[in-house]
């Protein structure tokens, strides 16, 4: 008996040390809503980074907005799938796939996306590739954004990119457009 209690516990420790901190607002901050997306199902992980001008991939202590990705999260908690109210919902894509939060408004702030996406056919795969991109923009207080990691034919190449949109109410309908003032970082960071 003493086994399997000690058994429980030590797994119930492994798993309790595979959750992590995720990316917070302090109460008394104004925010926006953030839609965060990967059209790709594989493992994405996406962490703010306080750097400026290039990707310090070092996920920091409390900066992981999720891990998306359908088969992601299986044995912890990784932020993926929180849906909290934003308009415009991707039902189309999968829940795992997404996750919405407030973020601090008025002030700049940058996360990237670094996800692994394979090519070939379902029975070959042909190759794959890690692929880090980091979006930077001033959310406004009280508005809704969404930002969408996928892979695209950019210059020639297949390449992992992220665009950036604004929800809006309009005519009492919501539209989303693509947003004006955001900034793409693909150079890492030389330690």
């Amino acid at each position: 008996m003493k086994r399997k209690i000690a058994a429980s516990m030590l797994i119930a420790a492994a798993l309790s040390g595979c959750t992590t901190v995720g990316y917070t607002v302090a109460p008394d901050k104004e925010t926006a809503s953030l839609r965060v997306v990967s059209l790709d199902s594989g493992n994405v992980s996406v962490w703010i980074d306080e750097t400026e001008g290039c990707i310090n991939h070092n996920f920091i202590y409390g900066g992981e907005i999720a891990i998306l990705g359908v088969k992601a999260n299986l044995l912890a908690d990784r932020q993926a799938g929180r849906v909290i109210g934003m308009p415009m919902y991707r039902s189309e894509v999968h829940e795992k796939q997404q996750t919405e939060l407030k973020v601090e408004a008025n002030v700049p702030i940058s996360f990237y996306f670094a996800g692994v996406w394979v090519t070939g056919a379902n029975t070959r795969i042909d190759g794959y590739r890690y692929c880090v991109k980091e979006v930077s923009f001033t959310p406004l207080a009280g508005h809704n954004y969404e930002a969408q990691y996928y892979v695209d034919k950019i210059d020639g190449k297949k390449q992992c990119t992220i665009t950036l949109y604004d929800i809006k109410q309009e005519n009492g309908e919501y539209v989303k457009t693509e947003n004006e003032n955001y900034e793409l970082t693909t150079k890492p960071c030389k330690n």
